[in-house]
């Protein structure tokens, strides 16, 4: 009978194949997580059927006192996030604005020169992160008889993302995550070092689902804008070149379907069906001219709607 040797190396290399295919086609980025192929894909490959989009990103509000420092890191991450994916162009507010540093809950109201800022800057989408308070829990932990008491910090973030063509919420979302420490390891931490932990180790894992949301919901819609101006039958749009406006591109034109009133007294236009359509005749760097494919009735402050 004839033995069959094979070497260390071989049998290392089998293992690891092995390990491959039991784990999936995903990639190991950490101990137990996997990293979809899909979802690389998602990052790095343009979609050709839509215009990239603007992103204003609001400073963080910062209710849990986790201090300047450490909301400037977490804006930071945030921004990093967005830029991994190749059709986002993120904006910050500019100096001098009235709301910059106001700590705006978009939940409750987006000030109206906010969105006419963001509309005549062809800003698609603004974002805005609440760190909210900390809450801590005692609570037992371990199985008889080695229980000990521990403490739980319940770290909630709210992302709350603005569609700036109408005015309405895109998405909100709060997460909160558990981290659990011993009692005495807690007693034995300043309340900086503690909050040091979370804003390095949980917020981040936080805002990184919450950004992966705010990207799918954003994937979903092509990308809409206004017309700003209008003169001798020619229309200024608030879309340009950086987003990937080429000559020829078009554009429908939406009626206004209705309006609603807010509690804060904010008008909402509801977009409403297709009245007509825009061809862009001259691009430019954030703005375009575009005419008419056929005569219509058109007005600055229409909704206007990608076509691919």
């Amino acid at each position: 009978m004839q033995v069959v040797r094979y070497s260390k190396w071989a049998f290392l290399v089998l293992l690891a194949c092995c390990v491959a295919v039991s784990s999936g086609c995903g990639t190991v980025r950490t101990v137990g997580e996997k990293v979809s192929p899909v979802k690389l894909a998602k990052k790095v490959m343009p979609r050709t059927a839509h215009l990239n989009k603007r992103v204003l990103l609001l400073d963080p509000v910062d209710q849990a006192g986790y201090g300047p420092e450490a909301a400037e890191r977490v804006e930071k991450e945030m921004k990093s996030l967005f830029e991994g994916y190749s059709r986002f162009l993120i904006e910050k507010p500019p100096e001098g604005i009235a709301w910059k540093d106001l700590g705006l809950d978009l939940r409750i109201a987006a000030p109206v020169d906010l969105l006419d800022y963001c509309r005549e800057e062809g800003i698609s989408t603004i974002v805005t992160l609440i760190l909210s308070p900390i809450e801590s829990t005692p609570r037992n932990t371990g199985i008889w008889p080695f229980r000990s008491q521990s403490m739980a910090f319940a770290i909630p973030v709210r992302l709350t993302a603005i569609d700036v063509a109408n005015g309405t919420i895109l998405l909100t979302r709060s997460v909160t995550e558990e981290d659990v420490i011993k009692l005495y390891d807690a007693e034995m931490k300043t309340d900086r070092e503690l909050l040091d932990r979370f804003v390095s180790r949980t917020v981040p894992r936080i805002v990184a689902r919450q950004v992966g949301e705010v990207v799918d919901e954003m994937d979903r819609w092509h990308w809409q804008g206004t017309i700003l101006s209008m003169e001798n039958g020619k229309m200024i749009i608030n879309a340009g070149t950086d987003l990937g406006v080429k000559k020829g591109s078009r554009f429908e034109v939406l009626n206004e379907a209705g309006e609603v009133t807010a509690k804060d007294g904010r008008v909402l236009t509801i977009p409403g069906s297709r009245i007509g359509e825009l061809v862009v005749t001259a691009p430019g760097a954030r703005t375009s001219v575009a005419e008419p494919a056929k005569d219509g009735d058109f007005e600055p402050g229409l909704i206007i709607r990608y076509k691919p």
